[in-house]
């Protein structure tokens, strides 16, 4: 039976929740406070995890032919020692983590939407919740009181309209230090599919090709372009931000039929590569869990993965970027000694992969 699925919010999690609930046979309205999609390339790394949930839809194909096969991670805390993880070893179709920049992914899922008959409507924020129970009410800029929907799902960001509406509040905190990052067309002395992440100066330096020999650059300092090594050439200057690192999750996830997703639900360190990833599960679980009629099973299959991923990212922060010198010197030694172990690797490249949390059941 047809339901109606609204949904605020059209980063790549509400998007993703449009596609996955149309699919179904769903009659889906996504509605965004934006003005268009994002140019900026923001997330970059795409899990396997996520390319098996939007592989049903037809999104993983599209992707897969934009983006740029990332085969390994490179870990360098000391001079002249580098540890390889090779992601090709997992035991997994996709077995890869695939960079593509954000603004691209929005656009292949909104084309996705387009020939389904699904049109974003940007410029059209969500006001207020009227009624959270089925049928659903809210209020709409420009057209007043919108009701009749069997569900709202929130996706609509750290600063969630849906959740204020609710009364749910995002405990957390934001960690002192303030990050960089840069988008910068280089020279490139090492393979363009492969992670490298380095210690420069006492500082944390990251190095994720985006495309063709443009680099994304992302320290634990401000100045991220001081720290880059002198043997990639710096050409052009696309892109450069600061931003802080927050901790936040939101529970309960959900009040009466208004579902929260993504960075409306929990917010992280970008360590890992697990952001969109993870509201991309989000969405996909809840349309799943939709269709089977077991909305209420929401929260508890979410909120331990979410928390898992909060805990691994906040300890890989801590850990890439110590302040204190001795545990600088634990960090340089034990990275190369656990590299050693196929466990401790097989450890760390699943849930770099997001395959650490249950399989879906409708894949």
């Amino acid at each position: 039976m047809t339901k109606r699925i609204l949904i605020a919010g059209a980063g790549p999690v509400g998007l993703t929740a449009a596609l996955e609930f149309n699919r179904r046979g769903h009659a889906v309205r996504i509605i965004d406070k934006g003005t268009g999609p994002s140019d900026e390339s923001r997330a970059l790394a795409i899990n396997p995890r996520t390319l098996d949930i939007l592989a049903p839809s037809g999104a993983t194909e599209r992707l897969l032919a934009a983006g740029r096969k990332l085969r390994a991670a490179n870990l360098s805390f000391s001079p002249g020692h580098r540890v390889r993880f090779d992601l090709t070893a997992l035991p997994h179709r996709f077995n890869f983590m695939l960079g593509l920049p954000q603004s691209r992914t929005e656009r292949i899922l909104i084309d996705l939407l387009a020939e389904r008959g699904l049109a974003v409507e940007w410029k059209t924020p969500l006001e207020t919740i009227e009624r959270i129970d089925a049928p659903v009410a809210a209020t709409i800029a420009g057209e007043g009181l919108s009701d009749g929907w069997d569900l709202l799902v929130g996706a609509d960001g750290a600063h969630s309209t849906v959740r204020r509406n609710l009364g749910i509040g995002f405990p957390g905190h934001q960690l002192e230090r303030e990050w960089g990052l840069a988008d910068v067309r280089v020279g490139m002395p090492y393979p363009f599919d492969e992670l490298l992440v380095m210690s420069r100066e006492g500082r944390l330096l990251a190095m994720i090709p985006v495309e063709d020999d443009i680099v994304r650059f992302i320290s634990d300092q401000r100045d991220v372009l001081g720290l880059i090594p002198d043997e990639f050439v710096q050409k052009d200057i696309l892109w450069q931000s600061a931003f802080a690192i927050n901790e936040r999750r939101a529970e309960p996830l959900s009040k009466g039929d208004v579902f929260l997703i993504g960075d409306a639900a929990h917010i992280h360190s970008p360590a890992g590569g697990r952001g969109m990833n993870l509201g991309i599960e989000d969405a996909g679980w809840l349309a799943w869990l939709f269709d089977q009629g077991e909305t209420g099973r929401y929260q508890a299959l979410r909120l331990p993965v979410i928390d898992g991923v909060l805990d691994l990212t906040s300890r890989i922060t801590a850990f890439a970027s110590p302040r204190s010198p001795l545990v600088r010197i634990a960090r340089n030694t034990l990275v190369p000694l656990l590299a050693r172990f196929p466990p401790a690797r097989n450890f760390m490249l699943k849930r770099v992969a997001g395959l650490e949390s249950p399989d879906p059941p409708w894949l």
